[in-house]
């Protein structure tokens, strides 16, 4: 399909109005013209939303035959997120995005349908500590480990993940230390098995997969653990790992401060905790 172009006369309520349309290339045109405006320097957020256009959106995620409709509907929705308005991020939530953004990233075959997913997540996390914590019950740590897994050789999509993991950590009060202990079934690995894993340098499952190493996963999952350390249970549960102090020690001796400063923040919040 050729390049789409945003017409001059192009209006929030025409760009919605076309993606209702039977015509599938029609709602495609509409929904990425919507897109365009969502992404330009002042977006119409609270336009878009008060078209309505919001279910419609969600609904082209199910779209598994096109991936182009669903990065594209993604994309929109991500930019819906992105401002600082939570009213804006839960009238998202309450159209029901969450179930549809967990099962892509649990189960899509296709890295960029993934990673927009993660990037809507991520943003939802980052708009405040209920939405966080929403997300995080719904079981986000387990379909992000998922999709991991399957993309193991896709350095943009890891980085992407670490940086998820970290807002997933982010914000006050700190999540329940219950999203960070590993699961009574054993089926997933659990998320400080995970931080350990991207710090380390050493032989472990997750290792290989995430290519240990990439500076920047390195920063973001220090800031994770830096964040969690905000937390006594969550310190608690970090020291009982037994790899995750040694290797944030290791950081420091590191030349770049995008890693030495959280790996120094949450070392000073462990030697200065509570027993």
């Amino acid at each position: 399909m050729a390049a789409l172009e945003l017409e001059p006369t192009t209006t929030v309520e025409s760009a919605a109005w076309a993606t209702y349309s039977n015509d599938r290339n029609v709602a495609f045109t509409g929904m990425v013209h919507l897109r365009m405006l969502l992404c330009s320097e002042e977006p119409p957020i609270a336009e878009v939303i008060e078209t309505g256009v919001l279910p419609r959106l969600i609904q082209f995620l199910s779209l598994s035959d096109d991936t182009n409709f669903q990065c594209e509907a993604l994309w929109a929705l991500t930019n819906i997120c992105s401002g600082s308005n939570t009213k804006q991020t839960e009238e998202v939530i309450i159209c029901g995005i969450l179930p549809q953004l967990l099962d892509l990233l649990s189960s899509s075959p296709d890295v960029d349908v993934c990673e927009q997913a993660t990037w809507a997540l991520s943003n939802i996390c980052g708009d405040c500590a209920v939405h966080r914590d929403y997300v995080l019950h719904l079981g986000f740590f387990p379909a992000l480990f998922k999709a991991m897994a399957r993309f193991q050789n896709q350095r943009t999509f890891l980085r992407k993940a670490a940086w998820a993991i970290s807002n997933g950590c982010r914000g006050r009060p700190t999540p329940d230390i219950s999203h960070f202990k590993p699961s009574d079934a054993g089926e997933s690995i659990s998320p400080l098995a995970m931080l350990a894993a991207l710090l380390q340098c050493g032989d472990m499952y997750i290792l290989t997969l995430l290519q240990c190493g990439d500076m920047y996963i390195l920063s973001e999952a220090s800031w994770a653990l830096s964040y969690l350390t905000d937390s006594p249970s969550c310190i608690k549960l970090i020291i009982s790992t037994g790899a995750i102090i040694p290797s944030l020690i290791r950081l420091l001796s590191v030349g770049d401060m995008n890693i030495q400063v959280p790996a120094l923040r949450a070392l000073g919040n462990v030697a200065t905790a509570r027993a």
